[in-house]
């Protein structure tokens, strides 16, 4: 056999290894499926399950994988997951399913798989795009959501551009960015939970780098996607948006009641990183009787971004400040960016977090 001609065997192998693995994996029809408390599991197509559960009746978790997994991992954000004692109420139609919660109704096409979400009044809250409620290839998931005129979306936290996110394309990415633009993104918080003016909110549990385009692409549809990672989202009903985050607070928990000095006045800069600076400073509020409580170190305070040892060059006794200013009725509130940064491996950073000297 001619070396040109397994070369040409080798290439239209790549070829057809490519096209099989962006091949794009949607649950298509529904085969069967099963009630398991407050939860159904619906069989679809090429081995993929799609699990519905109950967690509250305003409240509902969505999660799409395939056959061969056992269900998704235990999330790191959520702390309510629902009475399992809670029999899931499923009526099975000819053409689809009905899933009656007393706040809502969901209505799932046989085929192929799509998912209709309503209120008890039957008011259409959220709806797959097509059969793209969810898809699966070799970059990774997506959800692909129907975005109707003047749907309007808020939320994911500290981003740029207008409050309305429509329009817009957003990475959940956390980023030190002390300098951006008025489009740069992502920057530093990631909140994957964003509301609609339809009534509804939703948050996906995907610690992966997830991309939210909200009619960018398209402007009938959105979608949130992640290059990893299981395929696992809440769907909370309002339908006014203090309803939507006070589910939103129901699933996820209540943040700690601060103490009653962190709501006081504070003084704060990026170059207040040195102990005579701050010394001079909080000795010239009570000079000039100007109530503060607060007197921040901003990121220059540590010797390395990753540790948490005080700069010796600019703090001679960072203990006997902290003591001495106390004294004076101020707290000290230090900046930290426990980051890893672009010249330090993963590997390596865990490695200095067990019993080297950057963690003091």
């Amino acid at each position: 056999m001619s070396k040109f001609f397994i070369q040409i065997l080798f290439l239209l192998f790549l070829s057809a290894s490519h096209m099989q693995g962006s091949e794009k994996v949607r649950p298509g029809d529904i085969v069967g499926y099963k009630v398991e408390g407050n939860k159904v599991v619906f069989t679809c197509e090429k081995n993929l399950l799609v699990q519905v559960e109950q967690i509250t009746p305003g409240i509902l978790k969505f999660w799409y994988d395939t056959k061969e997994t056992k269900g998704p991992n235990k999330s790191f954000a959520v702390i309510n997951s629902g009475d399992e004692s809670i029999k899931l109420n499923v009526s099975e139609q000819p053409q689809s399913f009905e899933i009656y919660t007393g706040d809502l109704i969901v209505r799932i096409s046989k085929s192929p798989f799509q998912l209709r979400i309503f209120d008890k009044y039957q008011k259409l809250l959220m709806e797959d795009a097509g059969g793209r409620g969810f898809e699966k290839d070799s970059s990774g998931i997506a959800a692909y959501k129907t975005l109707r005129p003047g749907e309007r979306i808020y939320g994911l936290g500290e981003k740029n551009g207008s409050i309305n996110r429509t329009g817009g394309r957003f990475k959940m990415w956390n980023s030190d960015k002390p300098c951006y633009d008025a489009q740069e993104d992502p920057l530093y918080k990631s909140i994957p939970f964003f509301m609609s003016s339809a009534g509804y909110g939703i948050f996906f549990d995907n610690t992966f780098k997830t991309e939210y385009n909200f009619g960018r692409e398209a402007s009938s549809r959105y979608s949130f996607s992640a290059p990893g990672g299981k395929m696992v989202y809440y769907f909370l009903f309002g339908p006014t948006f203090r309803q939507i985050i006070g589910k939103y607070v129901e699933l996820t928990g209540k943040p700690i009641i601060p103490p009653a000095w962190a709501l006081g006045f504070s003084q704060c800069r990026g170059l207040l990183t040195n102990e005579k600076l701050t010394r001079s400073i909080a000795q010239g509020y009570r000079d000039r009787k100007i109530p503060c409580d607060i007197i921040y170190q901003d990121i220059g305070w540590t010797t390395h971004l990753q540790d948490f040892k005080w700069n010796s060059k600019a703090y001679e006794n960072p203990r006997g400040m902290v003591s001495d200013l106390a004294k004076m009725g101020f707290k000290i509130i230090v900046s930290q960016d426990p980051v890893i940064s672009k010249g330090v491996s993963f590997r390596s950073a865990i490695n200095r977090n067990n019993g080297s000297s950057y963690i003091t």
